[in-house]
Order: C-alpha cells, then structure tokens, then sequence
C-alpha cells in the first residue's frame, strides 16, 4: 500500500513534466512564416486601442524601467515610444512576440516582456504612447543629409523621407516616427539592419539601403532624426 502511494505522486509528477515539454514545443511548430501577406493581415486586423487601460498596462507591466515613465526612454539603450504611431509600436511587439527581432540582447529581453500580450493589450499600450507629447529634439540643427531627400538612385537607395516623412514624423502603413530619437539608438538599428541581424522590415525594405551605407552615412542621419522635433 504504501509503495502505491508513493508511486502514484511521481506517475503524477512525472506526466506534468511531460506534458509541459510538449506544450513549450506546441508554439514552434505550429508558429506558421510570418511572411508579408500575414503581416499585413495581423496589421489590417489590428483592434482599437484604449489609452487609458494602455496606461495601466505601461505600469503593470512596468515598462517605465525601460522607456520611462510617459514613453520618453532615459538612455538610448531603448527608443522614445512617447509619439509613435500606434501602428508602429503595435509591429514593434508583435516582431517581438513571433521572435522576428531577435538576436541582441534586448530583443531576447523584450521579446520575454512580449510573451503573452494579447493583441488587444498591444493596441492599448500602442495607444497610449501614440497620446503622450513628442520627447525634446537634440539641441543644434544639423543639416539634412542628401538621402533623406533624395536617396541615392545608383545605389537604389530610396529618399528616407518616402517612408518616414519629410521631417521624420512617419509615414505610411507602420513606417514609426524618427524625429527626436535617440541618435545611438537609431545608429544601432541601421547597423543592425545592414548586418542582416534585424529582420523586422517587410520585404527588406530597411535591409537592402541599410547594406549600401556607410559608417558616416549612418551617424550622419541618426544625428539629424535625433535634431528634429516630433511635432504631435
């Protein structure tokens, strides 16, 4: 009798072990190719956000630890949120969550913090971002550099501003705001880019313009999106 007893615990333990191996599996492979025609369904499909239940989320979640306290991010470790374009910031956590921008240690960080969400909840902390006053721009003007107005057509690199506006403020579909962010955070995401680390455009739409720049070219327009003011 009491060797019944004993064995009955461990078949117990030894079947919830089992069946928490298959359900972390589950999600892999049954995860379809986030290919272009998906993303733009899932953006298509994207619910109404609410500010409000956003806000709290932002501090339940604790999202402040990061991009501070009304979206505006004290170090350029992590992007200004406080102005985005809610679709933007609504990509932004579902590349999270499929896993595809992933390879830097924040990704991996955010893509944890992302685990779970639901899109109702990303569109209400999109929300509630897209609400709060554009962060400071960086003091001095510099100048705008040639590819932003007009690209560089031997290289097929496209005006910046075709996609993100004409004073980086966003563009169409979910190309996000650039004015006033921060201008390590932006040289970061465009080497990203061109290294091929950072998977997130559709259609390669960052990637293959990203690959032709160089160094300076790089520094030179995360210095002038980080100088322009996010007008709301």
């Amino acid at each position: 009798m009491s060797m019944m007893r004993l064995r009955i615990p461990l078949l117990v333990s030894a079947v919830l072990v089992l069946t928490h191996l298959v359900n972390a599996e589950e999600p892999k492979k049954d995860r379809a190719p986030m290919t272009p025609a998906i993303w733009r369904q899932h953006l298509a499909s994207m619910p109404n956000g609410d500010p409000g239940r956003g806000e709290k989320l932002h501090r339940s979640l604790f999202c402040a630890s990061c991009h501070g306290d009304q979206g505006v991010a004290p170090t350029a470790n992590w992007p200004h949120l406080a102005g985005q374009k809610a679709i933007a910031t609504f990509k932004a956590l579902l590349d999270y969550q499929q896993g595809t921008r992933s390879g830097t240690a924040s990704a991996d960080l955010m893509k944890d913090a992302a685990d779970g969400v639901m899109p109702q909840e990303m569109a209400d902390l999109a929300a509630f971002y897209a609400r709060q006053k554009g962060h400071d721009a960086m003091p001095g003007k510099p100048s705008v550099p040639l590819l932003v107005r007009q690209g560089d057509p031997k290289r097929l690199i496209t005006p910046c501003a075709s996609c993100h506006g004409a004073v980086g403020q966003g563009g169409r579909f979910e190309a996000g705001a650039l004015a006033g962010q921060h201008a390590g955070y932006l040289a970061e995401a465009l080497k990203e880019f061109k290294a091929g680390i950072r998977k997130s455009d559709l259609q390669g739409s960052m990637r293959q313009p990203s690959a032709q720049l160089t160094d300076a070219e790089i520094e030179s327009l995360a210095t002038h999106y980080a100088g322009q003011l996010l007008k709301k």
